[in-house]
């Protein structure tokens, strides 16, 4: 008989609230980031009393700091007792011996040390080790998964996300109907192969749906206020954009194309993104507020506070010029005069 598999975050919570199945030892990682903070926010609040949390709470990061330095750290740092509270926590973010076993992500001799700390690790302390991605196939995880926990936090799956947002909405006093649920589902795009649609942009637009909606949340609201999937992509090109990753730009439409998205859609997000964004930058220019922006375009406050983030790095020419190559490539893709693949690369190297 086929047995339902269940999510990290329940297996999780469960363990939380049992205390018992909670491990002193933890891997927690996967691609949802908010899931990961929400775990490790949960044993905080459990185990250490909010006036104590600076002094038994410990943050490793290897982006900061050798790998054996961490290491040294990392064990001196478990070996410390905790303040006046039941645990001291200690928190060691995106090793690269989580995914690498080579002499460069850690050298023989920390892995020994590390391996004897968690080993030896006291009951008063929780070492938590957290990253998006890890190999558990490499030394360290498997020393990690074989003396405490792993909980992986991937994606999750058109049931949990319904709840994740039905409690929210109950939380708030709202109601939502079951045809109104699938219709946000399939707007965010969060099933969309390769998708950079996250629970973090869910909880975005959870907030605003919350806060624009009477009691219920409807269809209209739904539509006009969620990132879809096609706006994702643009905010997320212009973030690669402005920090000089083009080939990061060309990776991510390589990936919507490849999802199936309707080529045509996507030019004519590019297009209304641009249009909105290029009439804000003018406004802002002219000293008017998000608020009144909104009301003269008749377009949602919470959408154009986003647009205006994105409007201020660019000049009004430069849009001017960009807004033009989007028409242009819509022009060109409907008469056919390029393919839409060529078109809106050719379209991403001119921005």
């Amino acid at each position: 008989m086929y047995k339902e598999k269940k999510h990290a975050y329940k297996t999780f919570a469960e363990d939380l609230k049992s205390g018992e199945k909670l491990k002193n030892v933890m891997l927690i990682h996967g691609e949802e980031e908010y899931l990961v903070k929400w775990a490790i926010d949960s044993i905080i609040n459990k185990y250490v009393s909010v006036s104590t949390k600076q002094m038994n709470i410990s943050v490793f990061d290897e982006t900061e700091m050798s790998s054996s330095d961490l290491v040294t750290d990392v064990c001196e740092a478990c070996e410390t007792l905790p303040l006046f509270s039941d645990k001291r926590v200690i928190i060691v973010k995106e090793m690269k011996a989580l995914s690498s076993d080579s002499p460069q992500a850690m050298k023989d001799t920390d892995f020994q040390l590390l391996s004897t700390c968690i080993e030896k690790l006291q009951d008063e302390a929780i070492l938590i080790f957290s990253a998006r991605n890890i190999d558990k196939g490499k030394k360290l995880p498997k020393e990690i998964i074989k003396a405490g926990r792993e909980y992986n936090f991937d994606r999750l799956d058109r049931k949990d996300l319904a709840s994740f947002a039905n409690k929210r909405f109950k939380q708030a006093e709202k109601t939502i109907s079951n045809a109104n649920m699938h219709l946000l589902l399939d707007e965010t795009g969060y099933f969309n192969r390769e998708s950079d649609y996250d629970l973090y942009t869910f909880m975005n637009d959870i907030s605003k749906l919350i806060a624009a909606s009477g009691g219920v949340i409807d269809e209209k609201a739904i539509r006009e206020l969620v990132t879809r999937d096609e706006d994702t992509f643009v905010f997320n090109l212009l973030d690669s954009i402005a920090a000089g990753r083009k080939d990061k730009a060309f990776a991510q439409l390589h990936n919507i194309l490849g999802d199936g998205t309707d080529e045509f859609q996507l030019i004519g997000s590019i297009v209304s993104q641009f249009e909105l964004m290029y009439c804000t930058k003018q406004m802002l220019d002219e000293g008017m507020q998000v608020r009144d922006i909104a009301s003269k375009l008749k377009a949602n406050e919470y959408r154009i506070k986003n647009i205006a983030k994105y409007a201020r790095g660019f000049s009004t020419d430069k849009l001017s010029k960009v807004l033009s190559s989007a028409y242009e490539l819509s022009a060109q893709i409907t008469s056919g005069l390029l393919k839409s693949s060529m078109a809106l690369e050719l379209f991403i190297a001119g921005i």
